[in-house]
């Protein structure tokens, strides 16, 4: 094992390289922390609102429109597995639109505006697309989330400790 080349380091300057690349991962500045801030807000707000989805969705559907609670248990079902496409979702946007921040941004305006839509359709009688809407909602909520726990790690890889920061994300 010691005489392969990526286990051992050839020379004293290698070594340095080394040494220099831990140093700087180690050592984040402040644009690191800030970035890292933003996702934080962003991961709280974005879990609050997709776990709220999943908790409160059937009840205001039961109060508002008087469904029964068998669609409780289906609207409980297929939330969540929308989020399966959500991070299909967020693959797809991420090929068109590589800055994080905005990408977020443009998910979580999208959740924002569906989330108006809804509260304007409460009035009314028509619930399906509220049901729609708050399928959309979640499908947005977990490609934020998915992009946030798994892109911004990697692509901060060179500055921080990735698994470190998946982990805090």
């Amino acid at each position: 094992l010691l005489s392969c080349d990526k286990l051992t380091v050839k020379n004293k300057a290698e070594q340095e390289s080394l040494q220099t690349r831990e140093n700087e991962k180690s050592k984040p500045n402040f644009l690191v922390i800030s970035t890292l801030v933003i996702f934080g807000i962003c991961m709280i707000a974005g879990n609050l609102v997709k776990d709220g989805l999943n908790v409160w969705v059937p009840q205001i559907l039961k109060d508002t429109y008087g469904f029964g609670d068998s669609l409780s248990i289906i609207l409980t079902i297929a939330l969540p597995i929308l989020g399966l496409f959500g991070a299909l979702f967020v693959v797809q946007m991420n090929k068109f639109v590589r800055d994080g921040v905005l990408l977020n941004g443009l998910l979580f305006l999208a959740a924002t505006g569906c989330m108006f839509v809804v509260f304007q359709l409460l009035k009314t009688t028509l619930y399906i697309p509220i049901i729609v809407l708050f399928g959309l909602i979640s499908l947005l909520m977990h490609a934020a989330n998915n992009y946030i726990t798994s892109f911004i790690p990697l692509k901060m890889r060179d500055r921080f400790n990735s698994g470190l920061l998946a982990g805090i994300l």
